[in-house]
């Protein structure tokens, strides 16, 4: 048997997985947890338009902010945008339905990580940067009863979700790529349906906390598009409060 020590700087190096859906290879990079957990939580991190899964690893780096998760990174793939009409940088199908391609690719890889990890099926979150945002918030609304949290930054996509949920939602007033009005508006939506009444509880800088039907917290601040290094640590911080809640 592996020394201990060993076997958690093992651990904490991503394995790829590649499955086929739809007739095409879907990959993504997935870390054990660095410390021994029974029964991990698990988090899917959705890159923005362009991004990856190596990207993702390194951006938001949930093996290190909660070393006892397994921390799922998957890639998108190629998807036409305004701003990419011919498809040449990896996204995500934002679409509410059960069509949705990455959709299916959740549900697949949903099963594949639940079969491969010990992993508590009540501990899952999922969150997302901009693009990836609007595939937090697809998988919000077509598969709400598998997740426990969600963490939307830098998005709107609150059309089709109608189940109150634990939410970290994350927006820059002077994003320049993602309309500011309409990601404020998204923000009430959300907060409408999570039955969050009042100004919130400041937790410092730019975090506030609301109680609802379901905890919530948000991070408005003053910067654009990019997620502030901050943003991590305390979503990470939100969701294993989520986790603590459940014992």
């Amino acid at each position: 048997m592996l020394p201990l020590s060993i076997a958690l700087v093992l651990a904490s190096k991503p394995v790829e997985i590649k499955l086929m859906v739809d007739g095409k290879e879907r990959t993504a990079l997935v870390l054990a947890p660095s410390k021994i957990s029974k029964h991990a939580p698990v988090i899917f991190a959705y890159h923005g338009h362009g991004g990856n899964q190596r990207y993702s690893v390194q951006k938001f780096k949930f093996q290190e902010t909660w070393p006892e998760v397994v921390c799922v990174y998957p890639q998108g793939l190629p998807s036409k945008t305004p701003n990419d009409p011919q498809g040449l940088r990896n996204g995500w199908d934002s679409t509410h339905n059960d069509s949705n391609r990455d959709v299916k690719f959740f549900d697949a890889l949903y099963k594949e990580v639940i079969k491969r990890y010990s992993v508590n099926q009540k501990q899952v979150f999922v969150m997302g940067h901009s693009n990836g945002a609007t595939m937090t918030y697809a998988l919000w609304a077509t598969r709400g009863d598998k997740i426990a949290a969600v963490g939307p930054c830098a998005a709107p996509g609150v059309r089709g979700i109608t189940v109150p949920k634990p939410a970290f939602v994350e927006l820059g007033e002077k994003d320049s790529i993602v309309n500011v009005p309409l990601q404020r508006w998204n923000l009430n939506q959300v907060k409408k349906l999570n039955g969050i009444t009042g100004q919130g509880k400041s937790l410092g800088s730019y975090l506030l906390d609301f109680k609802g039907t379901v905890p919530m917290q948000t991070y408005v601040h003053p910067g654009g598009h990019e997620l502030p290094s901050e943003v991590i640590p305390m979503m990470a911080k939100f969701f294993r409060s989520i986790a603590q809640s459940q014992k």
